[in-house]
């Protein structure tokens, strides 16, 4: 119930504006945190850990102190017990007049005290006092709207900058419960276990409540609501005060509250004045700590637009976010905290490196050799460090506007930046370590070290993998890069003045599948073998579908849909492996004995080229070639299928 925590906060709060160590305080404090076993990227309204100094750590074992402020602390906890159950307009009312004549009492005292703290510091505590009060209306998101039109949120917004930082803690920590998600989530959760009659109008209070939290969001940000938690941050000492230390993470949790709700508010959120400056001083940090991580993941989730990642890019984050990095190239994250932190800073470098100015601050800040260094080391960081890799070498021309992709065309710079992230890999000899992972080794060491820590984040939800899935996904962004480099080095090779260089760097790529007695081919071969009979299986069960006449029966029979399952279920990755089958066979004629051994392989093993056309003549067939890049690609495919036919 609200009432039981209204007490211990209360008390905690006049032991603080009273100056005291209340040990009391101290141990509701310690009693309210929440332990988490596994980690969870981008997880939601976590209790940040004590991190009290040495010094104080031993104050829970203390005997409460109590002071003149005896007959206070017994006022203030009477009250929390005459707190309403229920919140109705008239009680709603009511509070919001106490609360305003508060702030009205204090600055009152303040402005006729000014020298004087001793003499309204009781206001202060009475002002407190009705702050808490407030958290009752969690109860009544419904109400939201009638809140708003009192002046109550604007009351309490200007409070963040109150004078006295306890004061400006204790609002943001009502802030931030009143437009908390998981009041609704909550409400949400009622409703599956009530009975059909009530489901009707349950959904219909929780559709009240979400338009009044949308509402609070909305006059948050029309009124400079995160600009007012930034200056608050400033001034908190959240290194040596664990109340501030709160209140930053409060303050935090508030914007992934405004961004959540209202998803359309994170660029405004981001260009807000001092924001970037203190994430990237937050990043700078040495030691991990649950705020820096909570940045992180605050990030995440504002890097969606383009112009943000271009924004973040101008204070230097990528040499920030790689510095990071490096202190896991020898070492794993020793805490499941610690190990949500690295994932979504990986998360965060592959967002950036979506865009084509990332990927050429990546390769000025020595990212590419930071990644191959980490898969050098065998640690955690070598799986993220890969799909890192893969993502610097993939297009995503597709996901800017035609202004935009004609300004990196002018930029010298920008221009072909993917094919040369690929061959600043190959220049950096990262060949040596991704071939091994190609051939499947060490696969052993990886299942017996992060079967039981490793966590995905997928864009729909966090899930927990198991080892097996990591493994694949392990091998499928090897896959992908062995892939791109391929399509790099043709790319460059057809639209370049001197191809000798690009020659060497091809032949130094393809002579991979054929030294070792053709070990790494025919690895190739049983991973074609492997993903056809995927492949087989969910084509099948698609058919008996169609035949049984399933529910879904028109997406069956939608060929795009059914195109796009047949992808999920393995058809992407084969499309890839045929894809780099098509460019080994692209001989020389002084190439012919290797190709005879190849031909000789290839007949030992369930596979034709004539499957393996098929294959690419679909994937052909589904690309836009309205883009120059998918253009290219396409007709490099042409090219590879005229070759196969010879075969």
């Amino acid at each position: 119930m609200v009432l039981g925590s209204e007490k211990g906060s209360l008390v905690a709060e006049v032991g603080v504006l009273a100056g005291e160590s209340c040990s009391l305080a101290g141990e509701l404090c310690s009693l309210s945190g929440e332990d988490f076993d596994a980690p969870a990227p981008l997880q939601k309204k976590r209790k940040v850990p004590d991190q009290f100094d040495e010094d104080n750590q031993d104050l829970t074992n203390k005997k409460p102190v109590l002071t003149e402020h005896d007959e206070k602390l017994k006022q203030i906890i009477d009250a929390a017990e005459d707190l309403p159950e229920t919140i109705d307009l008239a009680t709603l009312k009511k509070l919001i007049l106490k609360f305003e004549k508060a702030i009205t009492k204090n600055n009152q005292q303040r402005s006729k005290f000014q020298s004087e703290p001793l003499k309204f510091i009781d206001s202060e505590v009475d002002l407190d006092q009705s702050i808490k009060e407030l958290m009752v209306f969690t109860a009544v998101p419904e109400l939201y709207p009638k809140i708003l039109e009192l002046g109550a949120l604007d009351s309490l917004l200007s409070l963040v900058i109150h004078e006295n930082t306890d004061i400006s803690v204790s609002a943001i920590d009502v802030l931030n419960t009143l437009i908390d998600e998981e009041v609704i989530e909550i409400e949400e959760e009622k409703n599956d276990t009530d009975s059909e009659d009530d489901e009707d109008s349950n959904a219909n209070m929780v559709m009240k409540k979400k338009e009044g939290l949308k509402l609070f969001v909305n006059h948050l940000m029309k009124n400079n609501a995160v600009d007012l938690l930034i200056q608050n941050i400033n001034r908190l000492n959240e290194f040596e005060n664990p109340e501030d230390r709160q209140a930053v993470f409060n303050s935090l949790s508030i914007i992934e509250s405004i961004t959540a709700i209202d998803p359309t508010t994170t660029e405004k959120i981001i260009n807000t004045k001092g924001l970037l400056k203190f994430f990237v001083e937050r990043l700078k940090v040495k030691n991990f700590d649950s705020n820096k991580a909570y940045c992180v993941e605050i990030l995440n989730i504002l890097l969606n637009k383009r112009q943000n990642i271009l924004f973040i890019l101008e204070f230097g984050f990528m040499d920030i976010i790689l510095k990071s990095l490096s202190k896991y190239i020898k070492k794993d994250p020793p805490t499941p905290d610690e190990v949500e932190f690295f994932e979504n800073l990986f998360n965060t470098l592959c967002l950036v490196l979506q865009d084509p100015v990332g990927k050429l601050h990546f390769i000025k800040g020595e990212g590419i050799e930071l990644m191959i260094i980490c898969l050098k080391n065998k640690k955690m960081s070598r799986i993220r460090s890969l799909k890192a890799l893969n993502f610097s070498m993939l297009y995503y021309s597709d996901s800017f506007e035609k202004n935009e992709a004609v300004q990196v065309e002018k930029n010298e710079d920008l221009r072909n930046i993917t094919e040369k992230v690929a061959i600043y890999f190959l220049e950096n000899f990262g060949l040596k370590t991704l071939f091994p992972i190609f051939l499947g080794k060490g696969q052993k060491t990886l299942r017996k070290e992060y079967e039981d820590i490793f966590v995905e984040a997928e864009d729909d939800g966090n899930f927990l993998l198991d080892i097996s899935e990591i493994i694949s996904f392990f091998l499928e962004h090897c896959i992908s890069i062995i892939s791109s480099l391929f399509r790099s080095l043709y790319f460059m090779e057809s639209s370049a003045t001197e191809t000798s260089d690009l020659k060497k760097l091809k032949l130094k790529l393809k002579l991979k599948f054929y030294e070792s007695r053709f070990e790494k081919f025919e690895r190739l071969l049983n991973l074609i073998t492997l993903y056809k009979l995927r492949l087989n299986f969910v084509e099948e069960q698609l058919k008996s579908k169609k035949s049984n006449g399933a529910e879904d029966i028109e997406e069956m029979h939608d060929d795009e849909g059914e195109y796009l399952k047949r992808l999920d279920s393995g058809l992407f990755i084969l499309q890839k492996l045929c894809f780099i089958f098509g460019c080994i066979f692209d001989f020389d004629d002084e190439e012919s004995v290797i190709r005879d051994s190849m031909k000789e392989l290839l007949s030992q093993k369930d596979i034709s080229v004539k499957y393996i056309m098929n294959i690419l003549e679909e994937y052909k067939s589904n690309l836009d070639v309205s883009q120059s890049d998918i253009q290219l690609e396409s007709d490099l495919i042409v090219k590879i299928l005229l070759n196969l036919k010879n075969i």
